[in-house]
């Protein structure tokens, strides 16, 4: 990040170098409309260059990004029916049962996600997201 100004500072000198340049070759054959014409059109080429470069380095970089903790994971999901499912969402240290359809989202139950922990590691890996909600809510099928 710090060669970046160090770019940007050559770009505008090789920028500035070139419109005189052509400025200088164009004064003495062209009249002088011409030469601010290409000198302007040379300082509006390096400003877009400028922008362009800026906004690459932005979408490398991605203020905010770094140290984003991932506080909502979706752990599990099954669908009902064509476009409704339910869906176990881990919020922070909270495991959440949401019912999930396109017009809505329903809040269907809410546990503490050291109980799921506590059932899945039981199960030895078999449980699925089925049987671990049927045991939550104390159904049996």
């Amino acid at each position: 990040m710090s060669n970046v100004p160090l770019y940007i500072s050559a770009m505008l000198l090789i920028g500035q170098a070139s419109a005189q340049e052509i400025s200088g070759s164009a004064a003495s054959s062209q009249s002088p409309g011409v030469s601010s014409f290409l000198q302007m059109g040379m300082g509006l080429f390096v400003i877009v260059g400028l922008i362009l470069f800026l906004a690459w380095v932005y979408r490398r970089v991605q203020p905010g990004a770094a140290g984003q903790v991932n506080a909502m994971n979706v752990l599990a999901a099954i669908p009902l029916g064509h476009r409704e499912r339910l869906v176990m969402v881990k919020v922070i240290d909270r495991v959440l049962i949401l019912g999930v359809t396109p017009q809505q989202i329903n809040k269907l139950h809410e546990m503490s996600l050291e109980d799921v922990e506590a059932v899945i590691s039981t199960d030895a890996g078999n449980g699925r997201f089925a049987e671990v909600l049927r045991q939550f809510t104390g159904r049996q099928s």
